[in-house]
């Protein structure tokens, strides 16, 4: 990260792909049985808000790692982050760091 985007900011994209055994899920149909996507985007949030990382692998990590803390249904977590501002390098579009955490 640079002092410029330190100071400025920056955007980010965020995917998350959530593996686990949905099975109760799919036979009640009711969200206390899954994963609640808004609580979800809330963690990711909170995890942006409350903390400074330098490398977006990082910020991924953490998603990870806090989803699979949250919920306990999941058994893997996919996170991708996307830079989607890239100081200095006008000419890339975006860069994106992917890391899988896995319940052990």
């Amino acid at each position: 990260m640079y002092d410029e985007e330190r100071e400025t900011g920056n955007e980010f994209s965020i995917d998350v792909e959530l593996e686990g055994d949905f099975t109760k899920a799919i036979e009640t149909d009711r969200i206390d049985d899954s994963v609640d996507i808004d609580h979800v985007a809330t963690l990711v949030r909170d995890i942006n808000q409350q903390n400074q990382f330098h490398l977006i692998e990082s910020f991924a990590d953490a998603i990870g790692r806090a989803l699979l803390l949250r919920f306990p249904i999941l058994s893997r977590v996919v996170v991708r982050v996307t830079k989607l501002t890239l100081v200095r390098l006008e000419s890339v579009r975006s860069s994106t760091a992917e890391v899988a955490v896995h319940r052990r």
